[in-house]
């Protein structure tokens, strides 16, 4: 995977598209890592790494997009059933952040040029919404519903989608998007499974 996204543009993306993920947060603090505010009014409690029921090591291309501002950055996620590894670099291939989770605890450590507006768990929340199977996003949301299809998820509050899902029929070897509408941005995700 590659592609060319000059250093200085995407830290500047980077934080807009990080800030975003904040957006509305200022009035309602998570209870704890553990529950994330991934729209105004809608929590999700991350599920832990077991619930994804299978091991994965992949590489993935993320792109994002904010009120017609766009980053690219890849990522490397390694899940097994007892810890989830996340790292994300730049453009130039420096590492961004890392975070671990066992399903108790989150581990952060970031670069010192990322933004401190940056909130990892929603970070991880995020992949959890596109890959994790419907059971576990379902048990760990509050405020919302999610319906779910072969290939789209739609996470709504009464009769308004605050997020939606489209991906291929597998996502960890194709194309996953999440739009959230509450907060206005968009992640599209590129996987490509990494033999071990």
């Amino acid at each position: 995977m590659q592609h060319e996204v000059e250093a200085p543009v995407l830290r500047v993306v980077m934080t807009i598209i990080l800030a975003i993920t904040l957006a509305g947060c200022a009035s309602s603090v998570p209870r704890s890592p553990e529950s994330v505010l991934v729209a105004p009014g809608v929590e999700l409690e991350l599920p832990p790494p077991s619930a994804l029921k299978h091991r994965v090591e992949a590489a993935q291309l993320v792109t994002a997009r904010y009120e017609g501002t766009s980053s690219v950055f890849e990522g490397r996620l390694s899940v097994a059933p007892d810890r989830l590894f996340l790292v994300c670099t730049d453009g130039l291939g420096r590492r961004a952040m890392t975070i671990a989770w066992d399903g108790a605890r989150l581990e952060v450590e970031r670069a010192p040029w990322l933004p401190e507006v940056l909130p990892p768990e929603n970070v991880l929340a995020d992949i959890m919404l596109l890959f994790w199977p419907e059971e576990g996003i379902r048990r760990g949301l509050r405020g919302a519903d999610i319906r779910v299809t072969p290939t789209s998820r739609s996470i709504r509050q009464g009769t308004t989608e605050v997020i939606s899902i489209t991906h291929d029929a597998d996502p960890w070897a194709g194309v996953a998007t999440l739009v959230n509408h509450a907060r206005r941005y968009d992640i599209k995700v590129q996987s490509q499974m990494v033999p071990r």
